[in-house]
């Protein structure tokens, strides 16, 4: 077996990885498969591999992708979007060698600022990260369903009730720049230009929210139906964003909202709205105390 830096055009055997390990995973446990997506989960690996390529990271046996690790580093934290082998090759030591690989050598970062999210039914996953300092903070459960006609107040009155107004804007404006970074360094713990980039696509809206003059929050709308990241300066605002995110967009299909189990207001309000917690949860494991979650909305596990 031998490592090497992920290159772009090995996205596509990655991809693979990591459809066949999570299917074998789900299956072993007696859980349904999760629904693939490739197209969505191919860019989200692509953007990591080309936003941050000394932390992306893939094993090779017999010039045959085994396992991959995906990682990213922003300010003065690490964060690891993926790792994944092979179930032949599991047991050997490559989930490890790979993690390792993706954290690089001392001091390239700062040991105390780790993060990764792993599902709840993958113990074997959770003891390994938990040796490198990452340890269980924060359940992150997946909502899907529609929502019941009524059950949630208009988007623009929860606004107004809270004191908020809101405006649309495409990718980082200039002028507002500096309060999301402002937002995200309070919250999220880090600033991450390149995910808000990365967000700014033609099926996705974006808000900024205002109370007064000053920017309070923000939150990102999927044509889809998928709602994320919402960030909050304060908890009570979380609610009154979720609801305005939930208004201006009709999916085809279902909601998707990760809802954290520290979202105390908005976790029991999705659900009386019609919302159902799809599996079991996902863990925030980390090194530090990670996000405020009473006041954030991940957008997916890969990016926190």
């Amino acid at each position: 077996m031998e490592l090497r830096p992920v290159r772009v055009e090995d996205v596509s055997a990655c991809l693979e990885v990591f459809f066949v390990s999570l299917d074998e995973l789900h299956a072993r446990l007696g859980q349904p498969p999760m629904p693939r997506n490739p197209e969505s989960t191919a860019n989200a690996l692509r953007h990591l591999v080309e936003s941050d390529p000394e932390s992306c990271w893939l094993a090779e046996s017999d010039e045959r992708v085994v396992g991959f690790g995906l990682a990213h580093r922003r300010d003065d934290h690490w964060y690891l979007a993926f790792l994944f082998i092979l179930p032949s090759e599991q047991g050997r030591g490559v989930g490890r060698a790979l993690l390792e690989a993706c954290l690089g050598k001392p001091p390239t970062i700062d040991p105390t600022r780790r993060s990764v999210v792993v599902e709840a039914i993958q113990p074997v996953s959770t003891a390994l990260y938990a040796q490198y300092g990452m340890v269980p903070r924060d359940p992150l459960y997946v909502f899907t369903g529609e929502i019941r006609q009524g059950a949630l107040p208009d988007g623009e009155a929860a606004l107004e009730g809270a004191g908020l107004t809101a405006e649309e804007f495409t990718g980082l404006r200039e002028q507002a720049q500096a309060d999301i970074d402002a937002l995200d360094r309070r919250v999220v713990g880090w600033i991450r230009h390149p995910e808000h980039q990365f967000l700014d696509i033609p099926d996705r809206r974006a808000f900024l929210y205002r109370r007064g003059g000053d920017v309070v929050g923000y939150g990102y709308v999927q044509r889809s139906g998928r709602i994320g990241p919402i960030c909050a300066r304060e908890p009570t605002d979380l609610l009154p964003l979720a609801t305005h995110l939930l208004g201006p967009t009709r999916p085809p299909g279902a909601w998707q909202v990760i809802v954290p189990g520290s979202a105390a207001v908005l976790f029991p309000a999705l659900l009386r709205a019609g919302l159902r917690i799809d599996g079991p949860p996902a863990i925030f494991c980390s090194s530090w105390d990670g996000p405020a979650f009473d006041r954030y909305v991940p957008m997916n596990f890969a990016y926190g």
